[in-house]
């Protein structure tokens, strides 16, 4: 039995994304998660993401809206369009819950930022169109999080 805190959503179906399993465990509205999207049957992330200071919806909804044209994450899909990668009508999340702490959102952002570093410019295992949207600094040192949640993410079957 893995140690994995992480789970895997598939996302399917155009211009709403539906996702398996129905329900998600965990994913009530103001938790902090970082989840890490990839195209279906891949394992190169194409975008990496952080959900810490939503009080109004959970993390499978946030993911749903990188794909609308609509809501504050539409920059998702407009910077894949206008770097001419298609966006993906399935893929799969990858999602971990982080510690109560990380409901801070300066902190759930160094952990994202931390997790892009390390995936894009040390390992260099992102996905071709990988687009990122916005890079924040890192504020606090969240490497060793980083580490085990990368190493989740890369071991997960």
């Amino acid at each position: 039995m893995s140690t994995s805190q992480m789970q895997k959503l598939c996302f399917a179906g155009h211009p709403r994304l539906e996702m398996t399993p129905a329900h998600y465990r965990g994913s009530e509205p103001g938790k902090a998660f970082i989840y890490i999207l990839i195209h279906t049957g891949k394992k190169k992330p194409f975008y990496i993401g952080e959900c810490a200071k939503s009080k109004s919806y959970d993390v499978a909804t946030r993911i749903k809206r990188h794909f609308h044209r609509s809501g504050t994450m539409s920059r998702v899909r407009i910077n894949m369009d206008r770097f001419g990668y298609a966006v993906p009508e399935s893929f799969d999340a990858y999602i971990r819950l982080l510690p109560k702490s990380y409901t801070c959102e300066m902190k759930c952002r160094s952990l994202e930022g931390w997790i892009i570093q390390k995936i894009c410019h040390e390992k260099r295992t992102q996905a071709p169109d990988f687009c990122v949207t916005k890079y924040s600094a890192p504020t606090h040192n969240c490497a060793k999080l980083a580490d085990t949640i990368i190493h989740e993410f890369s071991t997960y079957s």
